[in-house]
């Protein structure tokens, strides 16, 4: 009968389990807290950052590093590797500890060093980081870069991390978002075209008025996702005849019970020509509601906000007027994307988003004057006709 001999236990399933005995460790522990070029890296580095040595063990690192992986002392860090500082819970299954697992061949921080390593240059890597802490798992993503570093016959690696879970977890939620809004709103306008007219006047118009605003939803689902990805240039402009007394009645019907405007007065003024102009209506009711809407805000109650649209010699100009002057310092930046003197998070959008539309795809021009004495007024300017 055969004899079957045992299987030698294997000591890696992916990078070499062998480590830097401790009392070279030590001296090179040492050897790199001395180095003044090192402890001013280690100094001015706004993130986590960490020294490797060949084996891929901890020999330094800084502050914010140490608070990123939840330790408060260093000694207690040094020796070990990244995945075993930060608890991945892949460390623990391989044989030799972090990169030695089978999990490890996918490791975004793993696949940085040694490329880093083989190529000597920056490498940086998307690392998905399990991680158990006080008996529960947490799900990180990082952003990790790895660059060598000699150090006379040392060859260390650089290597930073920042977690960029947030950012990722806000991506995945507005894909979701935009994805099960848009169903809702396709299945929604289907519906709405099977709606018969009405049998009474009243019920006619508002069968109308679920027809527009329908379609209005549709194509502002359209704009606010290009928007969201940074990619309005995917946005095509859908030229018709638009009647500006139609866009003046739905600014007013908007903003007749709208929060910002109770207990605030909107006037308008339209041009007795009735102008009309060849454009893109939803884009440029996106554009009239968003610089209204910050007029009402900017509105004390009791106030009053003016649309004025009048045609002139090149086309039309839709004025939007309100008392409050706007600071001279914050005046330069009213177009700036994400600045706002508003508190909380989301601000800084609409005059940025309304100049980008008029500009790119309504082929205008927005400007903005504001005066303790004149109060503030942005100026729409748009050609007659619209070239595709």
């Amino acid at each position: 009968m055969a004899t079957v001999m045992p299987q030698a236990r294997r000591s890696t399933w992916f990078l070499p389990a062998e480590r830097t005995p401790g009392d070279l460790l030590g001296f090179l522990v040492e050897k790199v807290a001395s180095n003044v070029v090192i402890d001013t890296l280690l100094r001015s580095w706004g993130g986590a950052l960490a020294i490797l040595n060949s084996q891929r063990q901890v020999v330094a690192l800084n502050g914010a590093c140490l608070t990123a992986i939840g330790a408060t002392d260093p000694a207690g860090v040094l020796g070990l590797r990244p995945g075993e500082a930060l608890q991945c819970v892949h460390a623990e299954s391989g044989p030799g500890g972090c990169g030695t697992s089978r999990a490890c061949a996918s490791c975004g921080a793993a696949a940085a060093i040694v490329a880093a390593t083989a190529r000597s240059v920056p490498e940086e890597r998307d690392c998905s980081l399990a991680v158990r802490r006080n008996g529960e798992l947490h799900h990180h993503e990082l952003k990790v870069r790895a660059a060598p570093l000699d150090l006379g016959d040392e060859r260390l690696t650089i290597l930073t991390f920042r977690d960029v879970s947030a950012e990722r977890r806000k991506a995945s939620l507005e894909r979701a978002y935009f994805h099960d809004l848009s169903t809702l709103v396709t299945g929604l306008a289907a519906a709405v075209k099977a709606l018969p007219g009405g049998s009474t006047p009243g019920a006619a118009a508002a069968v109308d008025d679920v027809r527009a605003l329908t379609d209005r939803l549709s194509r502002e689902l359209q704009v606010q996702r290009a928007l969201s990805n940074d990619r309005a240039v995917a946005l095509q402009a859908a030229v018709e005849p638009v009647a500006l007394a139609r866009v003046a009645d739905q600014a007013d019907r908007l903003f007749r019970h709208h929060p910002a405007a109770v207990g605030k007065t909107l006037l308008i003024s339209l041009d007795e020509r009735q102008p009309m102009i060849e454009t893109d209506p939803d884009l440029l009711q996106r554009v009239v509601t968003s610089l209204l809407l910050n007029a009402f805000e900017a509105t004390a109650p009791g106030g009053v906000v003016r649309l004025t649209i009048e045609a002139c010699a090149d086309g039309v100009a839709l004025r939007i007027w309100n008392a409050a002057a706007i600071p001279a310092a914050v005046l330069p930046r009213i177009f700036q994307r994400y600045f706002s003197t508003k508190p909380g998070e989301g601000r800084g959008e609409g005059t940025f988003v309304s100049r980008l539309l008029t500009g790119r795809f309504l082929g205008g021009t927005i400007e903005v004057a504001s005066s303790a004495e004149g109060g503030t007024a942005f100026e729409v300017r748009l050609p007659r006709t619209l070239r595709r």
